[in-house]
């Protein structure tokens, strides 16, 4: 017995039998790198795939977002040119011909449409289709003002202090409108036998409130303006209600007006 295990012990069995473990280790562990490499593989082919079919999905969107910009960007062009003709049609039809009230009439009308079309003109140039900065839509509205009273433009000084506030379409073109309803009703009666006017507009964001201030210092407001029920003062209260806010007038060295709506 002893001499039977001797001999399936000797040094030539155990070499073969050395042999044969490493030979089928090594064929075990490179089925299993193999079966690691497939399936890595497999995996890096399905992440690629993922990848391109998001890149391919943000390719669809961007384009999709370009057309909508390029067709809301062709609609603030249009609507400015429209609201152009009709302020076009206003000056065609002011002249010396008319009477002073009739004339008055025209060119508010006028300033009202082309404060609208300053924001659509402003909106069509900007790569922001949504939001207006409103310093330099006021800015830009001022001048439009200033030009339609030559006669006392040039005795009256306008002061700004906007901190560079944006605010949306559906914002800025009411504030737009109470601003140019404000300005018209300075050059037209604060300064009257004056000779120096002054008016100061500020436009600031004070903790996501909006709040507009326009002063001046002329002659002050008429103890019964709300009884009178001008279209001034009844076209500034319909568009504060449109923005949600609140407005009063005060008299304090000429008139004071402020406006406040909360704004996210």
């Amino acid at each position: 017995m002893l001499n039977c295990l001797e001999y399936f012990l000797t040094d030539e069995k155990r070499s073969q039998m050395f042999m044969f473990n490493l030979i089928f280790s090594a064929s075990a562990v490179g089925f299993f790198v193999y079966i690691m490499i497939q399936n890595n593989l497999k995996e890096s082919y399905l992440y690629i795939q993922r990848i391109e079919e998001r890149r391919q999905s943000e390719k669809a969107v961007k384009e999709a977002l370009d057309e909508k910009n390029i067709l809301i960007s062709e609609l603030h062009h249009r609507v400015k040119n429209n609201l152009a003709i009709i302020s076009g049609l206003f000056s065609l039809k002011i002249n010396d011909d008319l009477h002073e009230d009739a004339k008055n009439v025209l060119l508010e009308s006028r300033n009202r449409v082309r404060s609208m079309a300053l924001i659509h003109n402003r909106l069509y140039k900007s790569d922001n289709m949504t939001n207006v900065n409103f310093e330099e839509y006021a800015k830009e509205l001022i001048s439009e003002i200033s030009a339609s009273y030559p006669a006392v433009a040039n005795s009256v000084k306008i002061d700004t202090d906007i901190k560079n506030v944006s605010i949306n379409i559906n914002s800025a073109i009411p504030c737009g409108l109470i601003l140019n309803e404000l300005l018209t009703n300075a050059y037209k009666h604060a300064f009257r036998d004056k000779t120096n006017g002054h008016i100061n507009v500020s436009f600031i964001n004070d903790n996501n409130a909006i709040v507009m201030r326009v002063e001046d210092n002329g002659v002050g407001l008429p103890e019964d303006y709300k009884q009178k029920q001008s279209l001034g003062v009844t076209v500034i209260e319909s568009l504060s209600e449109q923005l949600d806010g609140s407005f009063n007038f005060s008299n304090n060295n000429g008139t004071c007006f402020e406006l406040r709506f909360k704004y996210n």
